[in-house]
């Protein structure tokens, strides 16, 4: 029986004191990668956030009365609506239906921003009325995200449901386990993707402030590079079969 300690440092992996008390280089990318592909496992984000920082604590970001804070306000009135609404439409429509749509409206309002930049259509950078320009394409997107998670997450159990059906087995723990691992993957590739992006671009690191043209090229890829990504679920999710009728077909036949 091995320690926790003599199981890290067999693999070569930091101990926890050694992250929790920060003395880990900003130049170990390598572990940082790890680190981002686990914490949503067990990690966690604090141990990732003192490996960048070197167990400093963080700069407050200060920003103008209707800065980028104003932003988290935008994110959680769109999760209240998105609440109301997904019960609403999926007694209407179809699952796969709220989800596609979702899935487009995303990619879609996510490039937005960054096109109406390129064609002189943007507010000037550092007013209030870029702010409220951009709340509008983050309520948006904001709402459609949640709408299509709370929406994907509901037809786990009709899924459920049809594995029982067709195996005679009722394996919800195996499917739900499933579900969340594979959203766990997402999360960490979509870290370390980030991560891939930043270095293509040669984004500096630390109080080096980026160019003119680093930043154009991360909007890019947060952008227009995001909804050609989108093509991904939405292409996926286009082969799901399960509609309202025949979750009652599959139901009625449990039953029997």
């Amino acid at each position: 029986m091995h320690t926790w300690n003599e199981v890290t440092l067999k693999n070569e992996l930091p101990t926890t004191e050694t992250i929790q008390n920060g003395l880990l280089p900003n130049e170990t990318k390598w572990l940082l990668t790890f680190l981002n592909f686990e914490k949503g496992c067990f990690l966690g984000q604090e141990p990732v956030s003192r490996v960048n920082i070197r167990g400093r604590p963080r700069r407050k970001l200060i920003t103008n009365e209707a800065g980028v804070q104003e932003f988290i306000k935008i994110y959680f009135l769109s999760t209240i609506v998105s609440w109301f609404l997904v019960p609403k439409l999926v007694k209407n429509f179809e699952k796969r239906t709220i989800l596609l749509f979702s899935l487009v409206v995303i990619g879609i309002f996510q490039a937005t921003p960054f096109i109406l930049y390129k064609i002189g259509l943007l507010p000037e950078f550092g007013t209030n009325s870029l702010v409220y320009y951009l709340s509008f394409f983050i309520f948006i997107t904001g709402t459609f995200s949640v709408m299509s998670l709370m929406t994907r997450e509901s037809m786990v159990p009709d899924m459920i449901d049809q594995v029982q059906q067709e195996s005679n087995l009722r394996q919800d723990g195996t499917i739900s386990s499933l579900t969340s691992f594979c959203a766990k993957c997402m999360t960490g590739l979509g870290q370390f993707f980030s991560m891939f992006v930043l270095w293509l671009i040669s984004f500096p690191q630390g109080s080096v402030d980026a160019t003119f043209t680093q930043r154009e090229m991360l909007a890019l890829f947060q952008g227009p590079m995001i909804m050609l990504l989108f093509l991904i679920p939405i292409v996926i999710f286009s082969g799901y079969k399960i509609d309202r009728k025949k979750h009652r077909e599959i139901l009625q036949k449990i039953k029997t």
